[in-house]
């Protein structure tokens, strides 16, 4: 079997060894908003609202070899997105169609799956998972504005459970077409 540092992350971590992932403390206010430098902008005149970190959706355009999770990501709207989440200078994280939640400074070996390709069950349970670990990662999400740029079924699957615990979820691009999912 072909040596992949992701899988052998995940089973360390599945034996309970701590691999360096730094726990993100979370401001209960964020900045002030900022523009957003992506393809799909706020309806005119709508101000940005408040947001306590921001979780990027994947896409299907990779690097052929394994990298951070950030630069893994090759499209043009990936870049757009990693950009505008970046300038926030809040927590972000990149949800990935495959391992759920990433850090962006995660590394990761290239993969292939789309989350709209799979079943009705794996997308709620990935939900499940990134909600988990995203409390995890910042603790508890009850009160946290959630700003997610993602496609409608990133959003779809993770809105509820991100709800469940107490998060709201902010959709700025809601009802626009974005293509390019992983």
């Amino acid at each position: 079997q072909r040596f992949q540092s992701q899988s052998s992350r995940r089973r360390l971590a599945n034996l309970g060894f701590s691999l360096g992932r730094v726990q993100h403390v979370i401001p209960r206010t964020g900045p002030p908003a900022l523009p957003s430098p992506g393809p799909a902008k706020p309806k005119s005149g709508a101000e940005l609202p408040q947001r306590d970190l921001v979780l990027v959706g994947c896409v299907k355009t990779k690097r052929d070899v394994g990298a951070l999770a950030k630069d893994l990501y090759t499209s043009d709207y990936f870049v757009k997105m990693r950009t505008y989440a970046e300038a926030t200078g809040l927590p972000w994280f990149i949800l990935s169609a495959e391992h759920g939640l990433i850090s962006p400074d995660e590394w990761l070996e290239p993969y292939e799956r789309y989350l709209p390709e799979t079943s009705r069950d794996y997308r709620r349970a990935w939900g499940q998972k990134v909600a988990a670990q995203l409390e995890h990662a910042v603790g508890s999400l009850d009160g946290l504005f959630v700003d997610v740029h993602a496609g409608a079924a990133y959003i779809d699957s993770v809105e509820d459970a991100l709800q469940q615990r107490g998060a709201q979820v902010i959709d700025q691009l809601k009802g626009l077409s974005l293509g390019g999912g992983c």
